[in-house]
């Protein structure tokens, strides 16, 4: 086959394998946009409701206690005004009322101060207890109507994601079948280029294809030559090796000049009627066939590219 019509041909493979690549990289990227999307609608924001104080506190019971203890200490002054002091027997359970010259004067006030700081301690106590018991069962009160009219709005928020999911999801099954249907025209123009049989089997992918494009683009060898070129294979596995790298700093500039080119009257024309001139004027039916076949095979090309926008990033 004639050199130009050699490298039309392997330039319309390398494209349509970057597109291949490009499609299911697209078709990659919306699902997990998809699923961060439909994430973020299905998160929930309600609120906890606040745990109701218990209506039981031991505030009066240690306001009872103060008092009572006040009490006693009352008690036992005016024991001591009217002459009777006291103190405690350790051998029998209770006060036993002794003379005055049997007690502690001393001991007795140190009980009396005591006695009445512990009565002032309890008192203050069961009462603090009562307030924060009665602040609480307030601010429960207040809590607990904006967090049930908060979680109302959040069903109904929620609600409202629903008919966005389901929006979504319509959406992402029109956009899922519209690429697929796209990756299948794709391939299918890839087997209509690789069954013209003008790469042998190991050489029908984008690190194989990419090599030789390039190779012959800058050199003047023949396909064959190509073939048999000595770094070939190692060039190859050059470009296996850093495969990624290459599509990533080459499929836009790639994309571009090919949709251009689609959209190109004058340029598909001049690669059209190349193609015609050779099918005229070749004598080997085989070689005429191919010609035909591959002027088909970008006509149809052209058609796919010219309509591919969305392999360009916006």
């Amino acid at each position: 086959m004639e050199r130009n019509a050699l490298l039309l041909y392997l330039k319309n493979i390398r494209d349509l394998e970057f597109a291949q690549i490009k499609i299911q990289q697209r078709i990659n990227e919306y699902n997990s946009s998809f699923s961060k999307k439909i994430d973020s609608l299905c998160q929930t924001d309600y609120a906890t409701l606040p745990e109701k104080p218990s209506k039981h506190t031991n505030g009066p019971f240690l306001i009872l206690l103060g008092i009572g203890l006040e009490l006693l200490c009352v008690y036992m002054t005016l024991i001591e005004k009217s002459g009777h002091p006291y103190r405690i027997d350790s051998n029998k359970i209770g006060f036993h009322y002794l003379s005055m010259y049997e007690s502690s004067p001393g001991f007795a006030s140190f009980l009396f101060l005591s006695m009445t700081a512990i009565s002032i301690f309890l008192i203050h106590l069961g009462a603090n207890k009562i307030k924060s018991a009665k602040d609480e069962l307030k601010e429960y009160e207040q809590l607990l109507p904006a967090c049930i009219e908060h979680n109302k709005n959040e069903d109904i928020r929620l609600d409202k994601n629903q008919q966005l999911i389901n929006e979504i999801l319509i959406k992402k099954d029109d956009y899922e079948k519209y690429m697929k249907g796209q990756y299948v025209t794709v391939s299918n123009l890839l087997n209509d280029y690789y069954n013209m049989n003008l790469l042998p089997n190991p050489y029908r992918n984008l690190a194989s294809v990419y090599y030789i494009y390039d190779y012959m683009s800058s050199s003047q060898e023949s396909l064959q030559d190509t073939f048999v070129h000595e770094h070939m294979e190692n060039g190859i596995q050059r470009i296996i090796s850093k495969l990624d790298y290459i599509i990533e700093q080459n499929e836009q500039i790639i994309f571009s000049n090919r949709i251009l080119e689609s959209q190109n009257e004058s340029i598909k024309q001049q690669n059209c009627n190349m193609l015609s001139s050779l099918e005229n004027i070749e004598n080997n039916s085989v070689l005429c066939a191919q010609y035909a076949e591959l002027a088909a095979n970008y006509t149809k090309a052209n058609a796919y590219f010219s309509l591919a926008s969305y392999l360009q990033n916006i």
